[in-house]
Protein backbone atom coordinates (compact mmCIF):
# COMPACT_ATOMS: atom_id res chain seq x y z
CA UNK A 1 0.00 0.00 0.00
CA UNK A 2 1.24 3.12 -1.19
CA UNK A 3 -0.08 5.98 0.74
CA UNK A 4 0.63 9.56 -0.45
CA UNK A 5 2.73 11.84 1.65
CA UNK A 6 4.08 15.43 1.37
CA UNK A 7 6.82 14.07 3.07
CA UNK A 8 7.18 17.18 5.60
CA UNK A 9 8.60 16.21 8.73
CA UNK A 10 8.10 18.16 12.14
CA UNK A 11 10.79 20.25 13.89
CA UNK A 12 13.02 18.05 15.23
CA UNK A 13 13.64 18.53 18.98
CA UNK A 14 15.18 16.42 21.76
CA UNK A 15 13.16 14.36 24.15
CA UNK A 16 13.93 16.50 26.80
CA UNK A 17 12.68 19.51 25.16
CA UNK A 18 9.42 17.67 24.23
CA UNK A 19 8.85 16.82 27.50
CA UNK A 20 9.24 20.31 28.61
CA UNK A 21 6.66 21.53 26.25
CA UNK A 22 4.12 19.01 27.32
CA UNK A 23 4.42 18.93 30.80
CA UNK A 24 1.88 21.45 31.08
CA UNK A 25 -1.35 20.51 30.00
CA UNK A 26 -3.92 23.18 27.81
CA UNK A 27 -7.96 22.99 27.95
CA UNK A 28 -7.40 21.92 23.99
CA UNK A 29 -5.60 18.80 24.32
CA UNK A 30 -8.50 17.77 25.90
CA UNK A 31 -10.53 18.40 22.23
CA UNK A 32 -8.28 18.92 19.75
CA UNK A 33 -9.21 15.97 17.79
CA UNK A 34 -5.45 14.97 16.83
CA UNK A 35 -4.14 15.53 20.85
CA UNK A 36 -6.84 13.32 21.84
CA UNK A 37 -6.45 10.50 19.05
CA UNK A 38 -5.25 7.29 20.26
CA UNK A 39 -2.52 6.24 18.24
CA UNK A 40 0.44 8.09 20.40
CA UNK A 41 2.60 9.33 17.49
CA UNK A 42 -0.33 11.40 16.20
CA UNK A 43 -1.78 12.77 19.88
CA UNK A 44 1.86 13.45 20.88
CA UNK A 45 2.51 15.31 17.95
CA UNK A 46 -0.88 16.95 18.01
CA UNK A 47 -0.06 18.18 21.27
CA UNK A 48 3.15 19.69 20.18
CA UNK A 49 1.07 21.21 16.87
CA UNK A 50 -0.70 23.05 19.28
CA UNK A 51 2.06 24.60 21.26
CA UNK A 52 3.97 25.45 18.25
CA UNK A 53 3.14 27.93 15.47
CA UNK A 54 5.15 25.24 12.59
CA UNK A 55 3.03 24.55 9.35
CA UNK A 56 5.10 21.23 9.04
CA UNK A 57 3.61 20.19 12.02
CA UNK A 58 0.26 20.03 10.64
CA UNK A 59 1.63 18.10 7.49
CA UNK A 60 3.47 15.85 9.62
CA UNK A 61 -0.19 15.46 11.46
CA UNK A 62 -1.90 14.67 7.68
CA UNK A 63 0.46 12.34 6.80
CA UNK A 64 0.51 10.36 9.43
CA UNK A 65 -2.90 10.25 9.91
CA UNK A 66 -3.32 9.44 5.95
CA UNK A 67 -1.01 6.36 6.80
CA UNK A 68 -3.72 5.01 9.60
CA UNK A 69 -6.39 5.58 6.34
CA UNK A 70 -5.66 2.02 5.58
CA UNK A 71 -5.46 -1.19 7.51
CA UNK A 72 -4.66 -4.85 6.23
CA UNK A 73 -6.82 -7.51 7.64
CA UNK A 74 -5.63 -10.39 5.55
CA UNK A 75 -3.36 -10.84 2.60
CA UNK A 76 -6.31 -9.54 -0.22
CA UNK A 77 -8.39 -7.77 2.64
CA UNK A 78 -7.82 -4.10 2.60
CA UNK A 79 -10.18 -1.65 5.22
CA UNK A 80 -10.66 1.85 4.84
CA UNK A 81 -10.75 4.03 7.73
CA UNK A 82 -12.82 7.15 7.11
CA UNK A 83 -12.15 8.20 10.38
CA UNK A 84 -8.72 8.62 9.54
CA UNK A 85 -9.31 10.19 6.29
CA UNK A 86 -11.51 12.83 7.66
CA UNK A 87 -8.61 13.78 9.91
CA UNK A 88 -5.82 13.82 6.91
CA UNK A 89 -8.16 16.19 5.16
CA UNK A 90 -8.59 18.49 8.64
CA UNK A 91 -5.17 18.25 9.08
CA UNK A 92 -4.20 19.75 5.70
CA UNK A 93 -6.89 22.55 5.32
CA UNK A 94 -5.21 23.66 8.84
CA UNK A 95 -1.89 23.55 7.28
CA UNK A 96 -3.02 25.20 3.77
CA UNK A 97 -4.95 28.23 6.30
CA UNK A 98 -1.73 28.71 8.58
CA UNK A 99 0.53 28.97 5.13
Amino acid sequence: MNIPQTGRREIPQTDKEIREMLRKGIAADKTDPFATDPNTPISKLGKLALRRDDVNDLFALGDLCALQSLTQLAENEIRLLIFYVGKTLIAYRKAVRQS
